[in-house]
């Protein structure tokens, strides 16, 4: 995220911000010493291409617009297709898309949309250690990378697509995480991938439909996340307490991130979470919120 940052704006970027994890890379772009503008939504709301279209509208050009896919703390997914369509309509920027929690969990059909840099990692749906990030870079990034004279050095694209094509790395790489990779990835294409994505598909509908039961859940309907969803604190339940409940049984859910800890809380269904398991959370979950 901030090799996006450091090697492709100069000055002015726009970052859609629904959350706190979208808000870090208006954060990074502010410590960059950049100009990032930050069109923002309130938590559980995402956004339209009415919402982005009215904003580019009346806004001078951007180098680049920042786009988180799917908010880990709101449980809110953005109509990436709707949006992109709306930035090539307006205007020629570069579309950078943080993928972190859904890649490997829903369909991003980068090529397909022309995004120009998609950045993505290890610990969330591809279900294997954190540790690695990955991003696809477009010819136009690293055209734009070369008119950019202050990239750091760690995070330059261009030092890191020159070690590339040599085959090697500017640093030494997380190398036993890389087999662990090869190995998932043989996993995943095993399962397929359009089973793989129905799947996170039905554990999401079963968690939002216990969700809807039993307490409210925080994401509006058009934007709920297949990955993982915010449930609403409505019966203000003792977070420690259901934490410590649920490792009794070798299970963890998390609590809600910045704002809204406490008030809400996580339920990750991604990776390789089997149904079984998923099943044996919410039968948990309900003993507790019912007792």
């Amino acid at each position: 995220m901030e090799a996006a940052v450091g090697s492709l704006v100069n000055k002015r970027s726009l970052h859609l911000v629904c959350g706190s994890f979208s808000s870090r890379w208006f954060k990074m772009a502010q410590a960059w010493g950049k100009e990032p503008v930050k069109l923002e939504k309130p938590p559980g709301q995402g956004f339209t291409a009415a919402d982005l279209e009215a904003h580019l509208s009346s806004a001078p050009p951007y180098e680049a617009v920042f786009i988180t896919h799917n908010e880990t703390a709101t449980g809110v997914t953005n109509p990436l297709s709707d949006l992109i369509d709306v930035i090539y309509d307006q205007g020629d920027p570069l579309v950078c898309v943080d993928t972190v929690s859904s890649m490997a969990g829903m369909p991003v059909p980068v090529d397909e949309l022309e995004i120009d840099y998609c950045v993505t990692s290890s610990q969330k749906c591809f279900g294997i250690p954190p540790g690695l990030s990955f991003a696809s870079v477009s010819p136009r990034c690293f055209e734009k990378a070369a008119t950019v004279p202050h990239r750091g050095w760690y995070f330059d694209l261009l030092n890191l697509e020159k070690h590339a094509q040599k085959g090697h790395y500017p640093s030494t790489p997380a190398v036993t995480l890389m087999y662990a990779l090869a190995h998932q990835l043989t996993r995943i294409f095993d399962e397929g991938l359009d089973h793989r994505w129905a799947r996170h598909r039905t554990m999401a509908d079963k968690v939002r439909a216990w969700g809807q039961e039993h307490l409210s859940l925080l994401a509006a309907p058009a934007f709920r996340s297949d990955t993982l969803t915010t449930v609403s604190n409505t019966r203000n339940i003792d977070f420690a307490d259901l934490t410590a409940f649920l490792r009794q049984h070798d299970l963890e859910i998390a609590n809600g991130y910045g704002d809204l800890k406490n008030v809400t809380f996580r339920i990750a269904h991604m990776g390789d979470v089997p149904m079984e398991r998923l099943d044996a959370l919410l039968e948990l979950l309900t003993v507790y919120v019912h007792r």
